[in-house]
């Protein structure tokens, strides 16, 4: 964490004078990895390894902040499988608030399957198990104003569009996660609302015909709080998008790869932070990248594991 302390010594963020509140929308995923010690995935016998980590888009991005001193509550439900007090106890274990976590024990936690080798080949089998809803209770209005971030990723819609009536969008910011999930539908559609967006190049070329620049236009005509639209290419870097119309590329950080699960919600942290603490773009893609890479070099999807 030296780089971590090094950024915030050079930009004079004291951690402990202001902890800023974040709120993450998301369906919570358990991540098992099979890795594979052979040069083929299929073989029908081969020695492997195997992992289970708590995971989900937005519950990856709300540890991250949390981890580097960000207050975290996380909307969310959970039913009664094995996986959901898999994910009870991280959320415990690591200080997040569940003040606004489900109870539902009809529901079942997603799971992925994260196949790889000794030659990094990488396949992803999504379990989706069910699509739940629910809205904004009266007991949810204060803890959701008190929010500086509000981060989501298409799941859970009605709570996230309840949510918006009762903010002030001068001081709470909405940041949209869009990846080719099942939720891509209503995260496209969420990106109106949006402050920040940060969407992988292979979503882009999914709702344009155009890519990344065409995306980055219908985002800034679509929300009048529009200010920084991202377009993450994984080990290729990206691009960013402002507002005033100015545009950049940014590199990604070396790393040895273990498992790229995470890394693009770690780096959507690493922009987060930066807008928190009211930094330029061209300070806080140097703490993304980093927070990236080094989530690829571990078997996590949160690389403080």
């Amino acid at each position: 964490m030296s780089f971590f302390h090094d950024f915030c010594r050079v930009h004079s963020i004291d951690l402990n004078a202001n902890r800023p509140n974040v709120v993450g929308i998301g369906q919570p995923v358990v991540d098992t990895g099979i890795n594979i010690d052979s040069e083929f995935v299929w073989e029908a016998v081969q020695p492997c390894r195997v992992t289970r980590h708590v995971g989900g888009s937005s519950l990856n991005t709300l540890r991250t902040l949390k981890y580097l001193g960000c207050s975290a509550s996380f909307v969310s439900a959970i039913g009664q499988d094995p996986e959901a007090h898999m994910v009870a106890k991280c959320l415990r274990e690591e200080g997040i608030d569940t003040t606004m976590l489900r109870s539902m024990p009809e529901f079942a936690c997603n799971q992925a399957y994260i196949i790889s080798s000794s030659t990094r080949f990488e396949k992803t089998i999504f379990l989706h198990r069910q699509s739940v809803d629910f809205g904004l209770e009266e007991r949810d209005v204060d803890d959701i104003r008190k929010a500086d971030v509000i981060h989501f990723n298409g799941y859970f819609n009605d709570f996230f569009t309840s949510a918006l009536k009762h903010i002030d969008r001068d001081k709470t910011r909405i940041s949209i996660n869009c990846g080719l999930g099942p939720q891509s539908n209503d995260a496209f559609n969420a990106m109106k609302t949006a402050n920040t967006v940060v969407a992988s190049r292979d979503f882009c070329a999914k709702y344009s015909s155009n890519g990344a620049d065409e995306c980055a236009s219908h985002f800034f005509a679509s929300s009048e709080f529009a200010e920084l639209f991202v377009v993450t290419s994984g080990a290729k870097g990206g691009q960013y998008f402002l507002k005033s119309g100015e545009t950049c590329t940014f590199e990604a950080n070396s790393a040895v790869v273990k498992n790229t699960t995470g890394a693009g919600d770690a780096f959507h942290a690493g922009v987060l932070f930066g807008q928190l603490y009211s930094l330029d773009p061209s300070e806080y893609f140097s703490l993304a990248s980093w927070l990236g890479s080094r989530c690829c070099e571990t078997d996590a999807p949160v690389f403080f594991l």
